[in-house]
């Protein structure tokens, strides 16, 4: 039986890293499952096994576009021909499917579904990209609606592609750093897409063992043709991709898997004001505030005390006093008496410099008499 998914089915990955900090996660999977047709009740086990709150699945051979449920609450949107062939879809958990805003069917070969979570909207986008041997028209048609869909997308929005590529990004690309992460599989094809919608393949970034990154085994040959893709900006959120090679839901393409942090809340660290004595409460005894003081004077001493000096400038006199106060007067008038403020203000740069040479000229007279001695 399927287990039961609890809030959102994203507290079973529920972690703490660093002090203070709680991360959500979520498992998001891409599958060619070849066709859904019975194989509905496989996929719910084996998402619910696998803890995979989403899958974008490729090759449903459905006609149409619809929804279904496919047991335990779990809901499928998808987007087919008119004929058994292709087509794809976005498969959520109970607790998800409630959750879903908006579907956009842009063709069989691609489907967005919006999924309003706390943090944001997520755009969930499952592609199917034409096989090997199909017209190179198609295959660049496809690679342009796949970009007209990306950049329709607001930059606030989350980005997750998965699916089908029918193509090899190769094992390592150092001419592509931001769209390959130097740990792929296999020879190198159509990179230039993922750098001009700004995305990084997730499984190429992983350090993992050469059955965790082979999503496609028939006839006796690997290769790597099924991406998750994010936006580069949000690569940091991406916890681990992986591939789950023993699930016999289908026998070429394996289940692709992706561990993604949804949201970090910082906990409010309680701050506790140390004890304070509460000396406000002297004011109303006299008597004990008069007692502390006294034993603070015998512990600390008195200053001397004196008469305050006047805060005046020693060279300051009555012709710089008198200046300055017509000018300020000038000033709070108003515009009608800018230019006498501005004359006055000339003027009383003048009178301080008269009066600082008064008062030097004074001053060095005073270091020629028996005044000096003082």
């Amino acid at each position: 039986t399927v287990g039961k998914t609890v809030e959102w089915g994203l507290q079973k990955r529920n972690k703490v890293k660093g002090p203070g900090r709680n991360v959500k996660s979520m498992r998001v999977g891409s599958w060619n499952v070849g066709t859904m047709t019975g194989r509905g009740r496989e996929l719910v086990e084996t998402m619910a096994r696998r803890k995979v709150e989403i899958l974008c699945v490729q090759e449903t051979k459905w006609k149409g576009n619809s929804s279904r449920h496919l047991g335990e609450g779990y809901k499928i949107v998808y987007s087919g021909k008119s004929t058994k062939m292709n087509g794809v879809g976005v498969i959520v958990c109970k607790d998800l499917a409630d959750k879903i805003v908006r579907v956009v069917r842009h063709s069989y070969r691609s489907i967005n579904v919006q999924v309003a979570f706390e943090s944001g909207l997520w755009n969930i986008i499952s592609v199917y990209a034409p096989q090997v041997g199909r017209p190179q028209e198609e295959k660049d048609s496809f690679l342009e609606d796949l970009e007209e869909v990306v950049s329709r997308i607001p930059g606030n929005e989350m980005v997750v592609i998965g699916g089908d590529f029918n193509a090899h990004l190769g094992e390592k690309c150092p001419d592509y750093p931001d769209e390959h992460g130097q740990r792929g599989l296999g020879r190198r094809k159509a990179l230039e897409t993922l750098e001009a919608l700004e995305l990084f393949a997730v499984n190429t970034g992983f350090t993992k063992n050469y059955e965790q990154k082979v999503t496609y085994r028939s006839g006796g040959h690997d290769t790597q043709i099924d991406y998750i893709l994010v936006r580069r900006i949000d690569r940091a959120k991406v916890q681990d991709v992986k591939v789950l090679p023993y699930e016999a839901v289908t026998r070429q393409h394996r289940l692709l898997v992706m561990d993604i942090t949804i949201s970090k809340e910082r906990r409010i660290k309680q701050i506790k004001h140390p004890a304070r004595t509460k000396l406000w409460k002297l004011r109303e005894n006299k008597e004990m505030s008069h007692i502390l003081e006294e034993a603070a004077t015998r512990v600390c001493g008195k200053t001397r005390g004196g008469r305050l000096r006047e805060n005046e400038e020693w060279w300051w006199d009555m012709e710089v006093q008198e200046t300055l106060k017509e000018k300020k007067k000038a000033l709070k008038d108003g515009t009608g008496e800018f230019q006498k403020y501005k004359r006055l203000k000339k003027v009383g740069k003048r009178s301080v410099s008269r009066a600082k040479e008064r008062a030097w000229k004074e001053w060095y007279e005073k270091l020629e008499t028996k005044e000096r001695t003082k």
